[in-house]
Formats: structure tokens, sequence, C-alpha cells
């Protein structure tokens, strides 16, 4: 090469690099603006910040009252009336009981019952409750010791005869379930009414299921006894059919006004 190619060569350079320079100083002037702008809103937001954190120290220089002391003694008394009332109470099974504190207080059954023989003294029901009284609660251990029988049926002659009639009789042999007889039936009627008759189904010596139901059977019976010739009993679920042998042999034994034919009436669920 010759010396003035050279030298065009070097100026082409040298325009070049000031081109490149100038370039650079354009992008230094941007970055310091956008900078100068960022600086600008974080000092806005800072400002802003501390105006917050201001506010929140004036609410924290508020001063909350404190409770005087008639406050604190209201606060104590209501405290002490919760802990009386969860205290535990039992309720009163008779309203004769002393020291009753339950509210309202129970009143006793023997009371209702005084109170309905004596509004009512006529209606079968009162009837029906005389009979209670006259065979399961003359004496205070009859019932008990009645229901003992039934349990496990350890006896079923004073199950189903009741206290009154076992103790009626004194030897040992009459007290068997084939010669005690059911209330209201007497040595004339034979075998009909012996408590044997009254859980065997009929003409057989087959046991009838009891399902539980034997310690109701005599009540069911005293039932029976004040259902009149206007009258009818309809049982929902004669529980294998006990039930309705001992409601039956009080019907038997209406002693005035005897019920009519098909004065019982049961129905089965499990029936065909």
């Amino acid at each position: 090469f010759d010396d003035s190619t050279l030298e065009s060569n070097d100026e082409d350079e040298g325009d070049d690099d000031d081109e490149e320079e100038d370039d650079d100083d354009e992008d230094d002037e941007d970055e310091g603006d956008d900078d100068d702008e960022d600086e600008g809103d974080d000092d806005d937001d800072d400002e802003d910040y501390d105006d917050d954190d201001n506010d929140d120290n004036d609410n924290d220089d508020e001063s909350v009252p404190s409770p005087d002391d008639e406050t604190l003694e209201t606060t104590s008394s209501d405290h002490n009336n919760k802990d009386d009332d969860n205290k535990m109470t039992f309720p009163c099974v008779s309203g004769d009981e002393p020291d009753c504190n339950t509210f309202p207080q129970l009143r006793s059954p023997k009371q209702d019952l005084e109170e309905y023989l004596t509004a009512y003294p006529n209606s079968p029901a009162a009837h029906f409750v005389q009979l209670l009284k006259e065979y399961l609660y003359a004496d205070p251990s009859w019932e008990r010791e009645r229901l003992d029988g039934c349990a496990r049926l350890t006896n079923m002659a004073k199950c189903l005869a009741g206290t009154r009639n076992y103790n009626a009789v004194a030897t040992k042999a009459a007290r068997d379930v084939k010669q005690l007889k059911m209330p209201f039936y007497e040595d004339t009627d034979g075998s009909e009414g012996t408590v044997f008759r009254a859980f065997h189904f009929q003409n057989t010596n087959k046991t009838m299921p009891f399902l539980g139901t034997q310690a109701v059977c005599l009540p069911l019976l005293l039932a029976g006894t004040t259902v009149t010739e206007t009258g009818v009993v309809v049982e929902l679920g004669p529980f294998a059919g006990l039930t309705s042998k001992c409601v039956s042999l009080g019907l038997k034994k209406t002693k005035t006004n005897p019920p009519r034919t098909n004065a019982l009436i049961s129905y089965d669920t499990f029936a065909d």
C-alpha cells in the first residue's frame, strides 16, 4: 500500500471512534435521567410511609382508660354467679322431699293418682288404679318381690299371679304354677285361669314366647277387667301372644257389664 491509502484508513477509523464516543455519551445521559426519576419516586414513597408511621404513633399515644373499682367489682360478681350456675343440681323425685331446690318442683305420682281418683271416682281408669293399689301396691314390698320373680323367670307363679295371690296360699303345692290361680279366678274354674295356662298355648303344654313381657301380664289382666260392654281393646303388636292372652283373661272376668264378643283386636305386623 502507498502512504495515501494508509492515511485515508486512519481518518476513517478516527471518525468511527468519534461516533462511538458520541453514542456512549448519549447513553450515559439517558441513564442519568432515569436514575434521577427513580430516586425521586422512591423519596416520595418514603415520605408517604413516614406519614403512616406518624399516624400510628399518634394513635398509640392516646391513653386507654383503665377500669375503675366499681367495674372490677361487677366483673368479679358476675364471675361468681356463673360459678353458682354451674354447680350440679339434682331434680326432686317427690314434692315432699326436704331441701328441694330445683324449679319447678316435681309432683309425686302418688299425689297425682290420689287427685285423679277424687275427681273421677267412677271412671274405668279410676277402677284400674284401685286394682293396681289393691293387687300390686297394697304392701310396699309386694311389687319388688313380684318383679324379682319375673327376672330370668325364677318364679313365674309370683310373677304372673302377683304377690298377693302367692301369699294367700300356705303350701308349696298350692303355689305351683299348675295350681296357683290368677286374680279373679277361683278353684271352681278348674284348670282355667291357672298360671300354667296363662303362659301356655291353649290345650297344649307348649310355652308361649314372652319377649320380655312377662312382668306386664298382671297389670294387663287387671286392665282387662275394667272393660265394659261398650268398650273395646285394640292392641298394636301382641308380642308373640302373651300380652293378648293376659288381657283376654281379664276380659273374661269382668264382673259387671261384661264386654261384647270380639272386644279384643290385636294387630300383628309379622302376620301373613
